[in-house]
């Protein structure tokens, strides 16, 4: 398993390096935030920025290279803060369609410390979570404190549902899937730039990000706020 894992790891840093190069070599070529956009991981994070600098304006201007200029800040606003309660990024704004129909807007948990769970329906990890999740929840639901799911990559609705019907996920539950974060055609899990599942963000009351990562890194988070 070792050694098949570094194969792959491999075939991908390669792949990442030729993205690399394809972005170096045609800065004014719009399909370069498209490209940019899928190099991912440690990779990303060393080289994101510089090659993001490379790009042309005409390029900066189109909505892939939005994101990618948003989640850069983000990043940045996020390493300053260093995880203080007091400091950290905004959490972007969504309104977005529950499971019930209805809208589920960010802002309007404001005063309520919120909890984000992105995951999948697919994801073994997530769904192996998701009990310790409903049972935080049931402890902390009404002491100030809300949870989100937002679910991405569903190849099928029935499924989705029928996992949170499994798991008893009883929160707001959204299928991120098919909806977009805003005009520019963004998607919400490059919005708050999610590149592993399951993954966790804290807000504050303020609407402010105090701790990102796993469930079990931000639970411990959320445990020692909520009282």
């Amino acid at each position: 398993f070792r050694e098949l894992n570094n194969k792959i790891w491999g075939v991908v840093e390669d792949s990442y390096r030729y993205m690399d190069g394809f972005v170096r070599a045609h800065p004014d070529d719009p399909f370069s935030s498209y490209v940019l956009g899928n190099i991912k991981g440690s990779y990303s994070e060393k080289h994101r920025e510089s090659l993001y600098n490379l790009l042309s304006e005409r390029v900066k201007a189109t909505p892939k290279a939005k994101i990618i200029a948003s989640q850069i800040e983000t990043a940045k606003a996020w390493k300053e803060a260093k995880g203080r309660i007091t400091a950290g990024a905004k959490a972007p704004d969504f309104t977005l369609t529950g499971i019930d129909g209805r809208k589920v807007t960010l802002s309007d948990f404001r005063g309520r410390y919120v909890l984000l769970d992105f995951w999948g329906s697919w994801c073994g990890a997530s769904r192996a979570a998701n009990p310790v999740l409903a049972q935080f929840y049931k402890e902390h639901n009404g002491k100030g404190f809300e949870m989100i799911s937002l679910a991405a990559r569903e190849q099928s609705e029935q499924a989705w549902m029928e996992a949170i019907k499994k798991d008893c996920l009883t929160w707001p539950q959204i299928n991120t899937t098919s909806q977009v974060f805003d005009e520019d055609q963004v998607e919400i899990t490059d919005a708050y730039n999610i590149n592993y599942y399951p993954q966790c963000v804290l807000i504050d009351p303020k609407g402010i990000i105090i701790a990102r990562g796993t469930v079990k890194n931000v639970l411990e988070k959320a445990g020692e706020i909520i009282k």
